[in-house]
């Protein structure tokens, strides 16, 4: 396992988001923390906590209404829509509940999406999109998702998430439409490309045994950071992951 390093990848100062949708509502107060390269780190907490809104601001989704955002150093309330979006594309692999796959496109093609959007040439995408299907252990390329499982849908989804091998991996809630077996199937799964590629994993749950995946887990209730611990997580034999130093 690689050592981790020092480097905060995200960075929260005074963090607040306010909704005015027929009132107004605030989902973060004065948020502040730091979330370094190679963690992985758990939001948990009940609906309405504010987790989604933590996420799609991490992600560069949506801006705070105050206080500021870095990612990997970059203090993102001043950057444009279009530099925005490079920072999503080049930085950020998104997992979704709903999986977000396109109907009308195979799973070959759903991962190739980034890729093209990337301009990267045919050949490379071709063994890009092999590989990841070869990592993500799915052998239905030509598949479409109505012919796929849950469980199959959400290979596809982090398989395309890793596309351009993005430093970052959001989750969110994405075991949410999955039964017990295929959520623990999928969360063995990040866990192992997290240990494999040294990458650093945000995932948003409310459930307890999908969070104690994470070496990191913050409590979020009412907009708010209530608690921020360590956790030491299992594998499947029961043994501690090593803690990253």
């Amino acid at each position: 396992m690689n050592v981790q390093k020092e480097k905060p990848i995200f960075k929260m100062v005074g963090v607040t988001k306010e909704y005015n949708d027929g009132g107004s509502f605030q989902a973060l107060k004065n948020v502040n923390l730091e979330i370094r390269e190679g963690e992985f780190v758990s939001i948990i907490g009940p609906s309405g906590s504010g987790k989604s809104t933590f996420l799609h601001l991490l992600g560069c989704l949506d801006k705070p209404t105050g206080g500021e955002i870095y990612v990997d150093g970059i203090k993102t309330s001043s950057l444009s829509d279009n530099e925005l979006s490079i920072i999503r594309r080049d930085k950020i692999g998104f997992i979704f509940q709903a999986f977000n796959l396109a109907s009308t496109l195979d799973a070959f093609h759903n991962i190739e999406l980034p890729l093209l959007i990337s301009e990267v040439d045919s050949e490379e995408r071709k063994q890009r999109v092999e590989s990841l299907l070869k990592h993500v252990n799915l052998d239905k390329s030509t598949h479409f998702p109505s012919q796929l499982s849950g469980g199959e849908k959400q290979r596809v989804a982090i398989a395309r998430a890793l596309a351009n091998n993005p430093p970052i991996l959001l989750a969110d809630e994405p075991t949410g439409n999955l039964d017990s077996k295929n959520s623990k199937d999928i969360m063995d799964l990040i866990r192992n490309l997290w240990v494999n590629r040294g990458i650093t994993v945000v995932l948003i749950t409310h459930e307890p045994q999908v969070a104690a995946y994470g070496t990191r887990m913050i409590h979020l209730r009412d907009g708010k950071v209530e608690k921020d611990v360590k956790n030491k997580p299992q594998v499947a034999d029961g043994h501690k992951i090593k803690e990253k130093r």
